[in-house]
């Protein structure tokens, strides 16, 4: 259900190129050199503001630990595949110019190798992706190659991503990622994956995004992730979902071990399951603490799975805690699983219309401990 179905193969100059722009309103680097690239401009210029260049292309290219590219408005045609990395204090930097709209449009592009992204990274660490919008792409919006090395320490903010066949953003075996204050809407068209998808990453945080209109699971945590956090995510479906089940937000070890995930203060509506936990496929599942969520007009609120039929599906201290679970079509909180340890309920406000608050369906309930749950 959340699985990758592939085999893994695991400045002097500067200041005077701003000379005309007023203080107010100067785009300020980081550090080191600022880049510009335009509809109007030429590859063969330098790069400034009054001679940029034509394609992001020649960015990736050109931009160095420490520089930042700002990309006037308009529609790049392009496959944008990033060939540098920064360093923990010089960050390489693409964003749009301040107040202006960016878009990436892969209409057309097929780059002949399905498991990628229009905007692309391959191994790249201490990168910023800031504020471009990325639409129409035969794979993953966003992201890094499952077959890649994976990269280090990269942010994806304030972005849009639409009609990707796959995910909208897309990492796998990285760390230190920020993924935060985007709009993913459109995604898996194929369908394929997941929105916002992360597979066998450490230390991340998926925060204050916007995921809608999805065909699969909104946002997945899964394969072996650790060490990370979901919090201040919108999620909703919106209709638009195949025909299983599927969670607006799902933890699923799959086949690893997956452990330290905190999930808290999302708001999650109109999914056929709004939060679940899982480890379809022999995994380990320990230590994720599902708290002070709000989930409406779904099918199950919160849900502990076992499915995926021939395998274990271990898990270990599992929490939900102060949830606001309304409008269920189908229960509030289902409890499927068995081999689950450890499961803590509790603190959780469920409404009156649900016609099962909690489900029973297969838990080992000396492993279970539920209080203070309340029906309004």
């Amino acid at each position: 259900m959340g699985i990758v179905k592939k085999q893994f193969g695991i400045g002097l100059l500067l200041m005077l190129t701003l000379v005309s722009i007023p203080a107010c309103t100067r785009p300020v680097p980081d550090s080191n050199q600022v880049f510009y690239v335009a509809k109007n401009g030429s590859d063969n210029n330098p790069g400034t503001l009054e001679k940029p260049w034509l394609t992001i292309g020649k960015a990736t290219s050109s931009l160095g630990p420490g520089d930042t590219v700002y990309i006037r408005e308009g529609t790049y045609a392009e496959r944008v595949g990033l060939r540098s990395s920064g360093t923990p204090d010089r960050y390489i930097t693409y964003s749009a110019y301040p107040g202006e709209r960016v878009t990436i449009d892969g209409s057309g592009i097929d780059w002949g190798y399905d498991w990628d992204s229009l905007v692309a990274l391959s191994s790249q660490s201490y990168i910023r992706i800031v504020d471009l919008k990325v639409v129409n792409s035969r794979w993953f919006g966003i992201g890094d190659s499952p077959d890649g090395n994976g990269c280090r320490n990269v942010v994806i903010s304030n972005c849009t991503t639409s009609n990707t066949r796959s995910s909208g953003i897309f990492f796998a075996f990285a760390s230190g990622l920020t993924i935060e204050n985007n709009n993913v809407s459109q995604a898996c068209t194929s369908p394929s994956q997941e929105a916002i998808s992360l597979c066998r990453v450490d230390n991340f945080t998926v925060r204050n995004n916007t995921v809608s209109d999805f065909a699969r699971e909104g946002i997945d945590i899964k394969d072996g992730c650790s060490n990370g956090s979901v919090s201040g995510n919108e999620v909703r479906q919106g209709g638009r979902g195949d025909s299983v089940g599927r969670p607006g937000i799902y933890i699923d070890a799959s086949s690893q071990h997956q452990y330290n995930i905190e999930v808290y203060g999302n708001r999650v509506s109109n999914c056929p399951t709004a939060i679940c936990v899982a480890s379809e496929a022999g995994g380990f599942l320990e230590h994720v603490n599902i708290h002070d969520n709000t989930v409406t007009d779904c099918g199950w609120g919160l849900a502990i799975g076992d499915w995926n039929a021939g395998f274990t599906h271990e898990m270990n201290d599992i929490s939900f805690i102060n949830n606001n679970i309304r409008s269920m079509s189908e229960g509030g909180i289902r409890l499927q699983n068995d081999e689950a340890r450890n499961i803590v309920v509790k603190d959780n406000v469920l409404d009156r219309s649900i016609s099962q608050p909690i489900a029973y369906l297969s838990v080992n309930l000396q492993q279970l401990t539920i209080y203070d749950n309340r029906i309004e």
